[in-house]
């Protein structure tokens, strides 16, 4: 008997191992755009650029003046032309390397203003602000072992936040990633810091991600899908604009890619167990998901809803295909369904209900869903200003902008190329177009008409009818004899994300991000069904090789990927930090000469800069800005009384706002509690005990009022910048907030009688009858936010730079601005200023030289301006204004120095790369008070 042999061993091919499964050499094109991309950054090119320029300049302005010499009558444009020639052919000679060098040099040194040492190493500063949140709390993690700045009986507190008053925190899990980060780095690169690390962190996430959104995109389309969505997604300018920093919004697409992977092979799954662990799986990511963003709940609601509709789609198919339903099917498929929900609900429950939060949280969490159709409402429910309304990323944007936002290839807009790849996921493949190939027709054209219309509609709810598109695809499917593996949850989890996205970026732009994904995928899958039926016509008119097929597919997917790949390295290139030597030189001088416990005061939105360089405490920053004190903050910059201004820093400093808690306990009545509380802060604390006796506060309960308003207060610093000038119409507007209004809005908010609120206004405040009624026609009339806002408060503006005065036969100071011209006749030494001729007087005008500021007004004027007068020896300026700012202490403080204040004392004065200019002040306590 012959002895078998066996064959011998296959030996291993990697070229054949490679060329069987060539996505993992493609799916190194998306990963090197990516890297690319988010290191664009480190380079600050237009830093080197602007500096280089500079140079050039100099040197060809030499140029400039030899040739004016020389050829006089020559044109303007033919000079620059030979100025511009005769420094190309410099740089050509060896005194050129000088000057190239010279450049280089001046680039270094401008880089060096955005930059800060570590080790050996230079990095750019972050470019954002709400980075350094995170930047500090990943500090604390590596310094101190906890987030918490401080930890009493097991809870953990964020005192440097609302200063002085601690805020309880939960743990946040996005410092711990750029913790991890940073120690793995600091392995391979000993000079690495920890805000490299941070800024590292979204790339690697960026890297991270694009694996599953390339396995998702290759299951629906194959990879041409697969590279030109990945990509697409890795260079939006939405995206990198949101993470270039480091800030946690790369979390949302991160888990927006693994979410919506582990969904589609869910619904794509061809068994039973299958379904169940993608379904789990999925279940988990939404899991870990929660324990980084708050809004994690939507991805939930979506894959319930999808796997509804999938079932929903089974059953019907079954009935027009049998004619029938029977009882057993609708048991075997509600089962299946029910099951797949408490397997994808269960690690939700486990890991955020029962580990990370509570059973209790995860409810208020679901049940709160509804709320954020609510974020922009005028004033908050306790009558304080709402500040979401003026934060720059809440500014929403109109439909028609929604849908352009994604750009354009060949003229076709992105976003109707996502619509058509979704007429493509329900035609699956050329058979199925052509049995159906007036279906197919007519949902391209139903399509391009939805596009089209909703763009122009303007109504943002109209975003919903791009779902109109699923019901044909489902009735097609339905009466197709086979089950070609149409997943109608596929398309509807796309197409939703897309409508919600859209519906809620025309209230805050902010959001456009989260469209990235849906829409990239389904213009990618448009693009590589239309690739493959061009290749199908031509290779059917003439047959050619397999090479020629991917060199056509290679141009396709290069000129379609380069407009947005070279606008993701612009929106890089240009990505510039935002802080700067002048500001950390500023920051860092708090820190080095003050105590521990000072506190800083601005207007919130630098907030985390000022605790993370000068490690102090803030009054708010951009994590607790729509707080009361937004109210203090504003109102001590806009008002003209510097015992107000020192007296809300005092009470801010005692305690935030528990003063007005403490006297609103009692009063129970907010504007008239408001009124108490501005009037004590301006008083010596035996007179501020007398008003609160006089309005029924005892001895002990006055004294606990006066904790929080006259105590002995920490060190106080407060900083006035360049950039508050451009914000005086928030801070001012916030700090103009007038209580009354705002609760007379919640009155008819709530639909109470009109004769119960005139009742209320004129008994309660004083109001004449006439007032009252007078202010509710004006709030009723108003139904747009917006509009509301505006009534409750104004919105003073700085309305120029300094302008000078003419002075031939009299002052003369002339507002300009669009076809408004108002001159203003000066009399400085009478303190007198009018329009046109005396009586005609503008609302508010101060008088400023070297010694002193005076404030006139004169309320009943018509001529709505302000303006300040400076006199500087023999000349005049102007600097005009809202009323309300022309003796505000910001105006004061800023732009004249403190000129005649005496309660707050310049200790730093400096002027940034950027040419703007930071004023740090410390506030001088009165031991009396």
């Amino acid at each position: 008997m012959e002895e078998e042999v066996n064959p011998p061993a296959k030996k291993f091919s990697w070229s054949s191992f490679l060329i069987e499964r060539k996505w993992i050499l493609l799916i190194l094109i998306p990963l090197i755009v990516a890297l690319l991309v988010r290191l664009e950054p480190m380079q600050l090119k237009p830093i080197e650029d602007s500096a280089t320029q500079n140079v050039y300049n100099a040197y060809k302005a030499q140029f400039r003046t030899q040739i004016n010499s020389q050829f006089p009558n020559l044109p303007d444009a033919e000079k620059n032309k030979l100025a511009d020639k005769k420094l190309q052919e410099y740089l050509q000679t060896t005194e050129g390397d000088l000057v190239r060098q010279q450049a280089k040099e001046a680039a270094e040194n401008f880089k060096a203003q955005l930059q800060y040492e570590s080790g050996s190493a230079k990095y750019p500063y972050l470019g954002d602000i709400d980075s350094y949140y995170w930047l500090r709390m990943s500090r604390n993690i590596v310094e101190k072992g906890t987030q918490c700045d401080k930890l009493q009986d097991g809870i953990c507190y964020d005192t440097y936040t609302a200063a002085p008053v601690p805020r309880e925190k939960i743990f946040d899990m996005y410092p711990v990633l750029i913790v991890w980060n940073y120690r793995v780095l600091k392995l391979f690169n000993p000079n690495m810091s920890l805000m490299q690390a941070s800024f590292l962190t979204p790339l690697i996430l960026s890297l991270l991600f694009t694996i599953p959104l390339f396995l998702l995109l290759r299951k629906l389309a194959g990879n041409i899908a697969a590279i030109a969505g990945t990509v697409l997604v890795n260079v939006n300018p939405y995206v990198l604009s949101r993470s270039l920093g480091s800030d946690s919004d790369i979390l949302n697409v991160f888990f927006q890619a693994i979410f919506l992977w582990l969904a589609v092979e869910c619904f794509a799954a061809n068994s039973t167990r299958k379904k169940w662990i993608w379904s789990a799986l999925c279940g988990t990511s939404i899991a870990i998901y929660s324990m980084f963003w708050t809004g994690w709940w939507y991805l939930l609601d979506l894959f319930i809803a999808s796997l509804a509709l999938g079932v929903g789609y089974q059953l019907l198919r079954e009935w027009f295909q049998n004619k029938s339903l029977p009882i057993a099917s609708i048991k075997k498929y509600s089962k299946e369904s029910i099951i797949t929900i408490g397997i994808f609900v269960a690690p939700v429950i486990i890991i955020y209900g029962l580990l990370y939060s509570s059973l209790a949280d995860l409810w208020a969490v679901l049940a709160g869903q509804l709320g954020v159709f609510k974020f922009k409402t005028a004033a908050n429910s306790n009558l304080w200003p709402n500040v979401l309304t003026t934060v720059a990323e809440f500014g929403g944007i109109g439909v028609a902008d929604a849908l352009s936002t994604f750009g354009q290839f060949i003229g076709i807009s992105l976003f109707l190329m996502a619509l058509l790849g979704g007429v493509f996921l329900i035609f699956h493949n050329t058979s199925f177009i052509k049995k159906n190939f007036l279906a197919f027709a007519f949902l391209v054209a139903l399509s391009v008409f939805l596009f089209y219309s909703i763009r122009s509609s303007g109504n943002p709810k109209s975003i919903f009818f791009l779902l109109l598109i699923l019901p044909p695809g489902i009735y097609l499917h339905m009466k197709s004899a086979e089950d070609k593996g149409f997943r109608p949850g596929i398309l509807f989890i796309l197409v939703l994300l897309i409508c919600l996205v859209t519906y809620f970026s025309v209230t805050g732009a902010r959001f456009l991000f989260l469209m990235a994904i849906p829409v990239s995928v389904l213009a990618a899958i448009f693009l590589a069904r239309i690739v493959n039926l061009i290749w199908m016509l031509i290779n059917g008119v003439v047959k050619l090789p397999i090479w020629a097929k991917q060199l056509f597919i290679a141009l396709i997917l290069a000129w379609f990927l380069v407009t947005p790949v070279r606008s993701g390295f612009e929106t890089a290139k240009n990505y510039l930090p935002m802080v700067n030597d002048g500001w950390v030189e500023s920051l860092e001088k708090i820190k080095q000469e003050s105590q521990p416990d000072a506190i800083i005061n601005s207007w919130w939105d630098f907030g985390h800069w000022f605790k993370y360089f000068a490690d102090r405490g803030v009054t708010l920053d951009g994590s607790s800005q729509n707080s009361p004190q937004l109210h203090w903050l504003g109102k001590l910059l806009v008002t003209s009384d510097e015992n107000a201004s020192r007296g809300i820093l005092r009470m801010l400093d005692c305690g935030g706002n528990k003063a007005f808690a403490e006297i609103n306990k009692k009063i129970n009545d907010t504007p008239t509690s408001i009124d108490i509380l501005n009037d004590i802060i301006t008083k010596r604390k035996k007179e501020a005990t007398q008003i609160l006796r006089k309005n029924g506060f005892d001895q002990d309960a006055a004294v606990r009022v006066l904790e929080y308003t006259h105590c002995s207060p920490p060190e106080n610093y407060l900083i006035t910048s360049q950039d508050m000038i451009g914000k005086g119409g928030v801070w001012a507007h916030f700090g103009s907030w007038d209580f009354e209004k705002a609760y007379m809005d919640s009155l008819v908010t709530s639909r109470r009688p009109d004769a119960e609120i005139v009742s209320t206004f004129t008994s309660r405040y004083g109001l004449s009858e006439a007032k009252a009624k007078s202010w509710l026609f004006e709030r009723k009339s108003k139904s747009d936010d917006g509009d509301i806002n505006a009534w409750i408060a104004p919105w003073p503006s700085y309305l120029s730079g300094f302008t000078p005065c003419a002075t031939q036969n009299r002052t003369v100071c002339v507002f300009s601005q669009g076809s408004t011209t108002i001159p203003i006749a000066v009399n400085f030494e009478k303190k007198e200023a009018y329009v046109c001729s005396p009586g005609q007087y503008p609302q508010a005008v101060a008088f400023a030289d070297e010694g002193s500021f005076e404030l006139v007004t004169h309320p009943e004027s018509s001529i709505n301006i302000g303006a300040v007068i400076v006199k500087n020896g023999d000349s005049y300026g102007a600097l005009f204004m809202s009323p309300e700012l022309a003796g505000s202490m910001f105006t004061r403080l800023f732009f004249f120095g403190g000129i005649g204040l005496d309660n707050f004392e310049k200790f730093h004065d400096t002027t940034t790369f950027y040419g703007e200019r930071i004023i740090v002040w410390k506030v001088k306590w009165d031991e009396a008070d």
